[in-house]
C-alpha cells in the first residue's frame, strides 16, 4: 500500500516561480532574469524536463533565507582612533 500523505516538492518552472515570489512579496526584486541566472550558474539546483528548468520552491526559499543571513553586516563597527 502506498503512502500518499508524503509531501511532494512544489516544483515550478522559472516563470511560475517568479510569479509565486511576486505574489508572496509584491515589492520583491527577484525577477525572472535573476532566477534564470542563478539556475544557469548552478547556484540554485534545478531539474530539467526537456528544455524547462524546474525548481523546488522550498529549496529556492531556503537558498534566499541562507543567503540573506550570510550577507547581513556585522553589528560591530570599527571605531576610528
Amino acid at each position: 500500500m502506498r503512502d500518499y500523505n508524503c509531501s511532494l516538492p512544489r516544483m515550478r518552472t522559472l516563470p511560475e516561480a517568479a510569479k509565486e515570489l511576486k505574489a508572496e512579496d509584491p515589492n520583491t526584486c527577484l525577477t525572472l532574469p535573476v532566477l534564470r541566472r542563478l539556475v544557469k550558474e548552478g547556484v540554485v539546483p534545478c531539474v530539467y524536463s526537456g528544455k524547462r528548468a524546474l525548481v523546488d520552491m522550498a529549496t529556492l526559499n531556503e537558498y534566499f533565507k541562507q543567503h540573506v543571513e550570510q550577507t547581513r553586516p556585522s553589528p560591530i563597527r570599527r571605531v576610528k582612533e
